[in-house]
């Protein structure tokens, strides 16, 4: 229906990316959402890593997550990776919906 707009090389899209973060939103169900899960058993998280995760799933940016705890956006993004490898989740949104799921995360906080 409607064409796409170019975005940028592929080497200047970040993981942040509002275009893959709707993509990747439209491809969540409950059969891939299960299937990211490792186990039904909850991974150890550490406080920081709970505090970006309830963040991340307030559609904070990095930038703002960073600002908002005193750390730099290179920290926000390795505390991401790894709630990310913890979780078996591709995307940041998968790992928000796979906490949730695993009742780390409460959507009512």
């Amino acid at each position: 229906m409607f064409e796409e707009a170019p975005g940028p090389p592929d080497s200047e899209q970040s993981e942040d990316s509002p275009r893959d973060t709707v993509a990747d939103a439209r491809n969540v169900t409950p059969t891939n959402v299960a299937a990211g899960a490792r186990s039904e058993e909850a991974p150890s998280l550490s406080l920081r890593e709970q505090e970006v995760l309830h963040l991340v799933a307030q559609g904070w940016a990095t930038t703002r997550i960073a600002a908002e705890l005193g750390i730099s956006r290179h920290t926000v993004r390795n505390h991401v990776r790894n709630l990310r490898h913890k979780l078996n989740a591709s995307t940041k949104l998968t790992a928000v919906v796979t906490a949730i799921r695993l009742g780390i995360l409460d959507i009512e906080d």
